[in-house]
């Protein structure tokens, strides 16, 4: 695009405000909203009770057994305390299922024979039955783990490039305790097809289509003729979406699509991972551990990218560097401990 062109787009966007979002991620904002309301409302009953019971201890404390009707008024009291003591503090925290919860009834076991075609093809010894537990399950059922991102009340708003509606203002999604989630809708384990445009994705497919779980080129075109509908939609869109028009697959179809998605996702983790190394004398990604190819993809799989702080913590061979993210008990069991350090 021309520096004209570009300029003449730019200025056609609507101003990054609340007032300015599409009516679907209003829907989740406010959602969002009353689900803080309700836990700090939650919070300030927790409060009040917490008072009231340190109150009715004191009561019962100051009790004379000389006192008429003194085992029925302590009865009284330790029931009141028994009562205010049901509040426990985890209901009072915002739950996050996402705008679309995963059916746990769709969950489908992960062909071992999948992992092991995509291993041979590129040398490694990746384990696919633990990428697929941090994953969450293989899922038939398409879900949206996405909800809206707000901090002291207030959202986070952004454009969007590679999306059906680049220019229109939108809510960002919270994953982590920041802005960071644009889900969209997702099958399988975690092939999130928001993040794809149709063509791009049917090229995916026909590159990856061979093996042991290869569909015929009827079945490849009725499959993405059926997901085309859910590609390049994130956050509230997608939510909207896929609430009205769910998307179920059935296992072979899931298969396929999660066989070409990691067999993709791991080429682009070792492309990007051999770049990082190149002039460098650190470990090819062949010859890395199971466990640090295994954290180096799910980590790149999730983010799209491996970060600095895991990069170092593998080649520094310290596992106290490791980062706060899901791969980090998994990958911190496989290292030795440090000396001086635990």
């Amino acid at each position: 695009m021309s520096k004209k062109k570009q300029s003449s787009s730019l200025s056609k966007r609507v101003s990054l405000v609340e007032e300015n979002l599409p009516d679907y991620d209003k829907e989740e904002l406010q959602k969002e909203r009353d689900l803080i309301a309700l836990s700090e409302e939650c919070k300030a009953s927790e409060e009040i009770a917490k008072r009231e019971i340190q109150r009715l201890n004191k009561e019962k404390k100051i009790l004379s057994k000389k006192e008429q009707n003194y085992k029925e008024k302590v009865r009284n009291i330790e029931q009141k305390i028994v009562h205010l003591q049901g509040i426990p503090d985890a209901t009072c925290r915002v739950r996050h299922p996402g705008c679309v919860e995963v059916t746990n009834a769709k969950k489908i076991k992960f062909p071992k024979s999948i992992g092991d075609e995509i291993n041979k093809r590129h040398g490694t010894k990746i384990d696919f039955s633990k990428l697929v537990e941090l994953e969450g399950g293989e899922h038939t059922a398409a879900y949206i783990p996405w909800w809206a991102y707000v901090e002291n009340d207030k959202p986070v708003i952004r454009f969007y490039p590679g999306i059906r509606e680049p220019d229109v203002p939108r809510l960002a999604g919270g994953y982590g305790g920041r802005p960071d989630n644009k889900s969209g809708t997702t099958v399988g384990v975690g092939v999130d097809l928001g993040q794809f445009s149709p063509d791009a994705f049917l090229r995916m497919m026909k590159k990856g289509n061979g093996g042991a779980h290869q569909i015929t080129d009827e079945e490849l075109s009725a499959l993405h003729e059926k997901i085309i509908p859910y590609f390049q939609l994130i956050g509230g869109d997608a939510c909207r979406f896929l609430r009205k028009n769910p998307l179920i697959l059935n296992e072979r179809q899931t298969n396929f699509l999660d066989k070409i998605s990691q067999d993709e996702a791991l080429e682009k983790t070792i492309s990007l991972y051999q770049y990082r190394i190149k002039n460098t004398k650190h470990t090819d990604f062949v010859d890395l551990t199971v466990e640090q190819q295994t954290a180096l993809l799910s980590h790149t799989y999730q983010y799209g990218t491996p970060t600095n702080d895991l990069l170092n913590a593998i080649w520094q061979g310290k596992r106290s560097l490791i980062p706060s993210i899901r791969e980090r008990e998994y990958l911190y069991k496989s290292m030795p401990a440090e000396k001086n350090k635990e």
